[in-house]
């Protein structure tokens, strides 16, 4: 086997398949990151405009 051991020889594959997939996954988060908002950040925005329209009276105030 020589100077590495079985331990360190799979290591270095796990090391090199790791970054394989980390340079494969970065060209998707770029796409990613080009969308303006996600859609947790539309709906927050949602809920702020109602909750504006409601306090200015657009809306009518529904007491619960």
């Amino acid at each position: 086997m020589g100077l590495f051991t079985v331990h360190q020889l799979t290591m270095h594959r796990h090391r090199k398949r790791g970054n394989e997939m980390s340079q494969q996954l970065g060209t998707g988060t770029v796409a990613a990151k080009r969308r303006s908002f996600s859609i947790d950040a539309w709906a927050v925005l949602l809920a702020f405009v109602l909750a504006a329209l409601v306090r200015v009276g657009v809306f009518k105030h529904i007491p619960w």
